[in-house]
């Protein structure tokens, strides 16, 4: 195929690429694996809630407290996890 003499390809001639892919990946499998520890944790707790309640939870459920540590376990790890996983988005998607 022919191509002007006035095309170009941009490209970048500086390393920053290189020096945040390793972030970049870094911040992805952490965004994968907190993805997936999240849901598993919301199925639990939603099983329990509904075996005490007869109903589905609300849809902030991690951010209610319960008297029953049955459901209070996985809301409170799931609540830790959060933030991590908050960061790791956020490194993600707004990398240089």
């Amino acid at each position: 195929m022919f191509y002007p003499e006035w095309t170009t390809i941009a490209a970048r001639t500086d390393d920053r690429s290189r020096r945040v892919q390793p972030l970049a990946i870094l911040a992805l499998a952490i965004i994968t694996v907190l993805s997936v520890s999240l849901w598993f944790l919301g199925v639990r707790y939603s099983r329990a809630y509904i075996a005490k309640y007869k109903q589905r939870p609300p849809a902030t459920w991690m951010f209610r407290r319960t008297d029953d540590p049955k459901l209070e376990t996985p809301r409170r790890f799931a609540l830790l996890l959060l933030p991590i996983f908050l960061v790791a988005l956020v490194v993600y998607l707004f990398r240089p």
